[in-house]
């Protein structure tokens, strides 16, 4: 590499290979008009049976303005400590996540948020890919972000889209008659969805659960996407609700990842102990009891 590529790279606005080098720039999510998602096999499969009810009953109305305020203060707090800390913050767009929309095949009464950037795109160097999710009410979720990516892409970032999903009855798979072979997934292999917070980067290393919204055939999408540059690990993570990678694996530094001891029993072998200069560290037990009653719940 000459110097002049070495200079090119370090001047990128986007420009990230992993989760822990110091940051410089950050996208902070907003919980402006945040929505109930609406009820479906997606959220059956993810959610604690005892917030059912509840989102049942109020899917697609407007989180409760108590819930929506403090989020709110959380999330500002949360930006002055980085701007403190010298480090620049974006925030997405106002929409209103709470209008309904439909497709050809399916409508729902409204979307989600823009509260988790990481759950619908993910940096992997120079490039910024929008994840095809498989939540419908997440159809539209990075339109949020639209003008931040367009900022980026005029900064010089490359900026991807996976394939937009159909999102038809087709993609989803229902409990009854499958729950006797586990592993079972709310999403069939019907067409590639992921999400990009069911996937951790290690460098040239990218580490990627299967979940109830990230199918195989997202993988395959996402592993001939970034070619042989890239080496996409699927990882045997056992969790009767899988859903994002960093509840299970989070790499903390070079040679140092923390994992949960109940859902990761096997690490790849470059995480072994035995290797020289590589720690595991496991998560220590829970302290919320399991009858614990979300607050989303409420």
């Amino acid at each position: 590499m000459t110097r002049y590529e070495r200079i090119e790279i370090a001047t990128r606005v986007v420009n990230s290979h992993n989760e822990w080098d110091p940051l410089e720039e950050v996208i902070v999510g907003s919980m402006e008009f945040a929505t109930i998602p609406p009820w479906d096999a997606t959220t059956a499969a993810t959610m604690p049976k005892n917030a059912w009810p509840w989102l049942k009953e109020r899917g697609g109305l407007h989180f409760p303005t108590a819930m929506v305020d403090a989020a709110r203060r959380e999330l500002d707090a949360l930006v002055r400590l980085l701007e403190c800390e010298g480090i620049t913050v974006k925030r997405p767009a106002t929409i209103d996540h709470g209008r309904p929309f439909s497709t050809p095949d399916w409508s729902v009464k409204g979307g989600l948020y823009a509260a988790m950037p990481r759950d619908g795109m993910i940096v992997i160097g120079d490039e910024i890919i929008e994840a095809p999710m498989a939540w419908r009410c997440r159809y539209h979720e990075t339109a949020a972000f639209r003008p931040l990516l367009k900022e980026y892409f005029h900064a010089g970032a490359r900026w991807t889209s996976a394939p937009k999903p159909e999102l038809t009855d087709s993609l989803y798979a229902h409990r009854e008659g499958n729950h006797e072979t586990p592993p079972w997934y709310a999403v069939t292999e019907f067409e590639p969805t992921f999400d990009a917070a069911d996937f951790m980067r290690c460098g040239r290393d990218i580490f990627v659960q299967r979940s109830h919204v990230t199918n195989d055939f997202g993988i395959k999408w996402m592993r001939r996407h970034l070619g042989d540059a890239y080496r996409v690990h699927v990882l045997d993570v056992h969790d009767d609700h899988p859903m994002h990678i960093d509840a299970s694996f989070v790499p903390l530094a070079p040679g140092k990842v923390l994992v949960n001891p109940d859902r990761i029993l096997h690490l790849p072998p470059m995480f072994h102990e035995c290797k020289p200069g590589v720690r595991s560290c496991f998560a220590t037990c829970s302290a919320v009891a399991c009858t614990h009653v979300p607050s989303s719940s409420h």
